[in-house]
């Protein structure tokens, strides 16, 4: 059954199509790009499935392995239950935007630009668990907002938890939680 193209409405909230929400959170990304790029970034989407983006102006990026995501879900396999992921990912992490690179089995939770130099020390102790805080001198491979469920017949990065407005990014202090939640899970033996 396909799904319809409106957004939930909270109290007071104005009920927009979701392919405004969408092509809000695409300009928003795009602005990421000089000007002169826009253009191929569009065909980029289109073409290949993604384009690059450089982080720490916008947004940085947490880095997550597949066995701490799959300790956070409570999953197992190379893949585990993408859909499970989504949606533990999506509760976690209060909706913030995340993607997931099904071929290298890792995901990047979109957090503030500001991340990697303001969790330095927490960034230091994650690294040892594959954990990686990516910013300035980085770029991410972003899939389009179209594309927000696995396509076992490509195999293509998708977005775990759509960017749901411009500029919505994951709170550190979240994010932290459950990566040491996850971290504690897989100590215990418990992934």
């Amino acid at each position: 059954m396909a799904k319809p193209d409106l957004l939930p409405a909270g109290a007071g909230a104005l009920v927009r199509p979701a392919s405004e929400a969408r092509f809000a959170a695409e300009t928003w990304l795009l602005g990421a790009l000089r000007d002169d790029t826009v253009g191929r970034a569009h065909r980029e989407w289109r073409r290949l499935g993604a384009i690059v983006l450089p982080l720490g102006e916008l947004f940085s990026a947490v880095r997550l392995p597949q066995t701490l995501v799959n300790a956070i879900a409570h999953t197992a396999g190379p893949i585990g239950d993408l859909e499970a992921v989504d949606e533990v990912l999506r509760e976690a992490l209060d909706e913030a935007p995340v993607i997931c690179d099904t071929r290298y089995g890792r995901w990047y939770v979109l957090v503030p630009p500001s991340m990697p130099t303001t969790w330095s020390v927490a960034a230091e102790e994650w690294a040892a668990s594959d954990i990686e805080v990516l910013g300035h001198g980085t770029c991410l491979g972003v899939p389009p907002t179209t594309a927000t469920t696995y396509d076992d017949r490509t195999g293509a990065g998708y977005w775990s938890v759509p960017v749901g407005r411009p500029g919505e990014l994951c709170s550190p202090l979240l994010l932290a939680r459950m990566i040491a939640a996850g971290l504690r899970r897989i100590a215990g033996g418990k992934s």
